[in-house]
């Protein structure tokens, strides 16, 4: 029971330090100065050119619009298919592979109680860093509020939030616990299962990663393009109008392909080769885990000394031949 509370322990403190860098914010300044220029410079873009917004009350802009997201989605995916069979042949991406196949091949009846422990130790991960957020909010609350009522609430809420995480509390509340876990299994680590995951944390499938991908960004080109259509310089102009639009799509097109050539390997490592690598550590992790049980250490120890053993009696063996021949030499007649 001591040693468990010890374990769960040292899994609260890492999951704390875990959680810390969480709580970090993420900032998105680029993302959104890009798009303020973008739309910044359509509207210029619409005022200048006359656009004619009647256009916008076509069922044929709908349709063209449509069709030109499809094209720009099957685009970008045509592009990534093409270049599949390198990218899944590279040299880190079969280094992976083939360690993954090593250490595959060490696993013992026993594999199934490791993942039992490494769920648990995962589900208390989870569970302490979910609560540290809620402490690192609160901390953040009282800072900054003014209040003394707000701070004691706050203080109040903290104390009640670290009783949940002491190791007594999870030792006896672990079953009751609920978090959301990506639980590992025994049929995780067969070549079915490697290319239906991304790794073994709650991520996209390569599938999922190429959708994710294909429609990220496409709105952008799907409105300069659309806005193009539709757009008029004067009733004399529209050959020049239908030029603009056209050479938009086509510099559309070129850019998709090349966000998907940049990409194509990005995809494959970030759920594929993760996979592979994310099995191979927890392999690694289940050898050292193994090491540190006394029946194994024991059949170590005894495996060790069988191989002395055996490596003395063939020195033996060898020995006793030599002297044998070396006789046999001494007391043969001449001819």
């Amino acid at each position: 029971m001591d040693e468990h509370i010890k374990r769960i322990t040292d899994i609260t403190e890492n999951a704390k330090k875990k959680a810390i860098d969480y709580a970090r914010p993420k900032r998105i300044v680029a993302g959104l100065q890009f798009i303020a220029c973008l739309t910044l410079a359509l509207g210029v873009n619409m005022v200048s050119f006359e656009f004619d917004f009647s256009a916008f009350y076509s069922p044929r802009f709908y349709i063209s619009t449509c069709c030109t997201t499809i094209g720009y989605v099957l685009i970008f995916k045509a592009a990534i298919n093409w270049l599949y069979p390198k990218t899944e042949n590279r040299d880190e991406v079969l280094r992976a592979k083939e360690s993954y196949a090593e250490e595959n091949g060490k696993k013992e009846l026993d594999f199934k109680d490791y993942l039992a422990e490494l769920n648990e130790k995962n589900k208390i991960e989870l569970y302490v860093m979910s609560v540290n957020h809620k402490i690192y909010k609160l901390e953040k609350k009282s800072i900054k509020s003014r209040k003394e009522r707000t701070k004691n609430k706050c203080t109040k809420k903290i104390e009640a939030l670290k009783l949940l995480i002491t190791p007594e509390y999870i030792e006896k509340n672990l079953n009751l616990i609920s978090v959301k876990q990506r639980i590992i299994y025994l049929d995780d680590f067969t070549e079915a299962k490697l290319m239906q995951t991304s790794g073994l944390m709650p991520t996209n499938t390569y599938k999922e990663e190429l959708n994710k991908r294909s429609f990220k960004s496409v709105y952008l080109f799907v409105l300069s393009t659309a806005l193009l259509s539709v757009g008029i310089f004067t009733q004399n102009q529209t050959t020049i109008s239908l030029v603009v639009s056209t050479l938009a799509t086509v510099i559309s097109c070129i850019f998709r392909v090349s966000s998907a050539i940049m990409q194509a390997d990005e995809i494959y490592d970030q759920t594929i080769t993760k996979s592979y690598i994310d099995r191979t550590r927890i392999l690694k992790e289940y050898q050292a885990w193994r090491l540190e049980k006394p029946e194994v250490q024991k059949k170590n120890q005894d495996e060790e000394i069988e191989n002395i053993k055996k490596e003395y009696d063939a020195k033996l063996q060898v020995g006793i031949n030599n002297a044998l021949e070396a006789y046999i030499k001494k007391t043969k007649p001449e001819a």
